[in-house]
C-alpha cells in the first residue's frame, strides 16, 4: 500500500505597489494649515485679468485723483477757498469721504470672488478633499477671511492710508504735521473694519447657499438692495438706525472719526451706533461661515473634528 501523496501547502502571493513613495516632504504642524488655504486663495484671487486686477486699478485711479485734489487744494490760489469754513472743511474730508469710491472697487471683488468662493468649494466637491485631510473647520475659516481680508485691505485701507500719509506731508509746519498724524490710525481702523466687513459678509451668503451662481445672484441683491430697504424702514422709524446698513455705519465710522459734519441720512447716527452695528454684522458673518462650513465639513468622507 502506497503512501497518500502530501498536499502541498498553498503559495501566498505578494503584491507590490511599485508607484508607492513614502512622503518625504514637509510636515507642517495642524495649527498652519490656515495658511495653505489662505495661499491657496489669494493665488486663486489673482489669477485671470477680471477678479482682483481691475478692482486694483479702480482703487489706484481713486488715490491719485484724490491726491491731485488734496495737492493742489495746497496752492496758493486755493488761499481764499480755504478761508472758507465750509470750504476748508471740504477738503479736509477729501479722505474719509473718498472711502465710498474705495468701497465701490472692493465690491468689484465681492462680486467676482468673495461671494461665491466657499460656494464653489462646496459645489465642487472640495469640501471632500480638505476634510478628508487634518484640516479642521476653523483652519478653513480662518485661511480664507484672512486671505479675502488682505485682498479687501489693498482696496480699503492701502489708499487711504498714502492719502493721509501724503496730506501729513503737505503741511506747512511740524506742528501741524504732529496733529495730522493721528490721522493715520483712523484712516487705518477704517479700512480694517470695512475690509472684514466686505470679506465676511459675502463669504457668509456664499456659505449658506452653497451653489456659485445663486450664491452670487443673493448676494447682489442683498448688499445693493435689500439691506438699504432694511435700513431706510428702519430709518423712517428711527433715523440713527440708518446704520443698520454696513455702508452707511463706514461711512458715519469715517466721517466722525475726522470730526467732520455729516449731510445725508446717516447725520443723526453717533459714531457708537456705527461700530456696534458694524460688530454685530461681522459677529453674523463670521458666526454663519463658520457654522455652515463646520455642517458641511462634518458630513464630508473621513471629515476631522
Amino acid at each position: 500500500m502506497t503512501a497518500p501523496t502530501p498536499t502541498p501547502a498553498p503559495t501566498r502571493g505578494v503584491i507590490h505597489d511599485l508607484g508607492y513613495a513614502r512622503y518625504a516632504g514637509e510636515r507642517r504642524q495642524p495649527s498652519t494649515l490656515w495658511r495653505v488655504i489662505a495661499r491657496n486663495q489669494l493665488a486663486y484671487t489673482w489669477k485671470t485679468w477680471w477678479r482682483w486686477k481691475p478692482a486694483i486699478l479702480g482703487a489706484l485711479i481713486t488715490t491719485v485723483t484724490v491726491g491731485a485734489l488734496l495737492y493742489f487744494s495746497r496752492d496758493k490760489m486755493f488761499d481764499a477757498l480755504r478761508s472758507n469754513g465750509a470750504a476748508a472743511r471740504l477738503i479736509d474730508g477729501l479722505i474719509p469721504l473718498s472711502f465710498k469710491f474705495f468701497r465701490m472697487a472692493a465690491f468689484i471683488v465681492t462680486m467676482t470672488v468673495a461671494s461665491t468662493s466657499i460656494a464653489q468649494d462646496r459645489s465642487t466637491g472640495a469640501f471632500t478633499f480638505y476634510f478628508s485631510r487634518p484640516v479642521r473647520p476653523i483652519d478653513y475659516v480662518i485661511g480664507k477671511l484672512v486671505a479675502m481680508t488682505a485682498v479687501m485691505a489693498s482696496l480699503l485701507m492701502a489708499g487711504p492710508v498714502v492719502l493721509t500719509l501724503f496730506r501729513i506731508g503737505l503741511a506747512d509746519t511740524p506742528t501741524e504735521a504732529l496733529h495730522l498724524l493721528p490721522l493715520v490710525g483712523n484712516a487705518i481702523l477704517v479700512g480694517a473694519v470695512a475690509s472684514l466687513i466686505y470679506a465676511a459678509a459675502p463669504m457668509a451668503m456664499s456659505a449658506l447657499i452653497g451653489q456659485r451662481w445663486p450664491a452670487l445672484g443673493a448676494w447682489a441683491g442683498y448688499w445693493m438692495f435689500g439691506i438699504a430697504m432694511v435700513a431706510f424702514g428702519a430709518y423712517a422709524a428711527w433715523p440713527p438706525l440708518i446704520v443698520i446698513d454696513p455702508g452707511v455705519a463706514i461711512e458715519v465710522l469715517a466721517i466722525k472719526l475726522w470730526h467732520l459734519d455729516m449731510t445725508g441720512p446717516g447725520a443723526e447716527a453717533g459714531l457708537g451706533a456705527a461700530l456696534i452695528s458694524l460688530t454685530l454684522h461681522l459677529t453674523v458673518a463670521v458666526g454663519l461661515i463658520y457654522a455652515s462650513v463646520r455642517r458641511h465639513a462634518l458630513a464630508s468622507v473621513g471629515a476631522s473634528s
